[in-house]
């Protein structure tokens, strides 16, 4: 036998021994896996032990893991198959080393109707080879996927007409193949709006499974009269259906999908639902002011072309408290209307009243994750202040709005740490007065310090 032929043979024995092994592991492997690290990742022989090192698996080579994952421990070994040994993997990231993708739990959805035109892969790597172009509203096998389950993720799927291979794609993930064929035929509509429930005993749908919910098993809490915001709607079988999310419905922590037929209720879209808040609001003063916020913002909104600022309000709750009476002739008010699509806004309006017309102020105060925006007024001198809690990414905080040189714009803000008793302020951590509103400069003072308030200036107290 000539050397040249011991490569080959030596090669189809590796591959057949390693074909053998996964048979053996079939049950055991958890996901498959592809080198990401351009230095490639060493597999060990024995567990904990680093001098054990039995391998480096190149770039982009291919291996298995026969144990799951433990995200929450930052350093972590991993037994795995490769080559037909079963070996172990060491690391303090694997997301930054490995392209995995997990097979699915038994209880997982397992079909998959594609929302794009997404071209099939033999890999997703940078040589890879188109397999085939996948249409939109394709059904696809799930078979491993990567990251969350849900909107875009990489995956490892099999085609109706059996092909194998890798795509990127969003999609909606069904119990049974049956299902997800239904579903890929509806017709789709992208439009949001939000559904006013009539039906005393609505019924709800879970979206991967087309069976309904019953309200033992979640604890419903959407009943006649409730306005649940839905992000699109699918006719199916001549029935038309409105998705929304279970944060606005189960009692429970994992986030689905749910459908609610429409014979449960009538939809509405931005305009019919902002004038059914209107119509029906708690608030009994004159409601010109909400017509007046609502095209104001519109006609902003629509010569926008830097971002999308369009809000959809609800006004069933809205407020509208007067700050000060016949300052400099004039009324001052404060709006505060809910951003229906999102439970933790306000969006906040500072309104002058002159010559019987509301003017809105240059200065409009809007955020995300407000807790509670009150007024009081800290100096006693007739001139409400605004004290807005926000929801920080580290620490919540408080920022003070005042009227100073004429108008409405922003005091101060500091951590909650800091008391205000009688027109004095406490201060804690982080304290920053704001010197120009226009600069954005501030002024900060160190924790102990006593500032006395007056309109709308801060006086330092020794």
């Amino acid at each position: 036998m000539k050397p040249k032929t011991l490569i080959p043979i030596f090669f189809l024995l590796f591959l057949s021994c390693q074909y053998i092994s996964e048979l053996k592991h079939k049950d055991e492997i958890v996901s498959e896996a592809y080198v990401n690290n351009p230095n490639g990742l060493a597999l060990y022989k024995t567990k904990g032990d680093l001098k054990s090192k039995e391998v480096v698996l190149k770039p982009e080579e291919k291996f298995y893991f026969l144990e799951k994952s433990n995200d929450d421990v930052k350093e972590s070994w991993r037994k795995v198959l490769y080559g037909g040994k079963e070996l172990f993997a060491y690391s303090s990231y694997y997301r930054s080393e490995i392209l995995e993708y997990r097979n699915l739990e038994k209880d997982e959805s397992r079909f998959a109707v594609l929302e794009y035109e997404v071209q099939l892969k033999d890999n997703l790597r940078n040589d890879s080879n188109d397999l085939e172009l996948l249409p939109a509203y394709s059904v696809v096998e799930i078979i491993g996927i990567t990251g969350e389950y849900g909107g875009f993720s990489e995956m490892k799927v099999k085609t109706q007409n059996h092909k194998i291979g890798f795509i990127y794609s969003s999609f909606s993930e069904y119990s049974s193949q049956s299902v997800a064929e239904k579903n890929s035929r509806a017709e789709f509509s992208r439009k949001e709006g939000f559904f006013l429930v009539t039906a005393s005993n609505p019924v709800f749908l879970d979206k991967k499974s087309m069976l309904p919910i019953y309200k033992s098993k979640y604890k419903a809490v959407i009943k006649n009269g409730d306005l649940i915001y839905v992000n699109y709607s699918k006719r199916i079988e001549d029935i038309r259906y409105y998705s929304f999310e279970s944060t606005q419905m189960w009692n429970n922590s994992e986030e689905s999908s749910f459908l609610i037929p429409e014979s449960n209720g009538i939809y509405m879209n931005e305009k019919e639902f902002t004038e059914y808040t209107i119509k029906n609001t708690k608030y009994s003063g004159d409601k010109r002011i909400m017509y007046q916020i609502m095209n104001e913002e519109n006609t902003e909104s629509s010569q926008s072309d830097l971002y999308n600022s369009h809000h959809w309000f609800n006004f069933l709750e809205f407020t509208f408290t007067k700050l000060v009476s016949n300052y400099k002739k004039e009324d001052y008010y404060l709006a505060a209307v809910d951003e229906a699509r999102m439970h933790s806004k306000k969006v906040y309006y500072i309104f002058r009243f002159n010559k019987g017309q509301y003017i809105k102020s240059a200065l409009d105060i809007e955020f995300f994750g407000i807790h509670k925006a009150r007024t009081l007024d800290i100096d006693g001198d007739g001139i409400l202040e605004i004290l807005i809690e926000v929801a920080g990414r580290k620490d919540d905080y408080y920022e003070l709005f005042g009227m100073k040189n004429g108008k409405y714009q922003s005091i101060a803000y500091f951590l909650r740490n800091t008391v205000i008793k009688d027109g004095i302020f406490l201060v804690g951590h982080t304290f920053h007065e704001r010197i120009n509103i226009d600069s954005h400069a501030y002024k900060s003072h160190p924790k102990g310090t006593k500032l006395k308030y007056k309109k709308g200036k801060l006086i330092k107290i020794k």
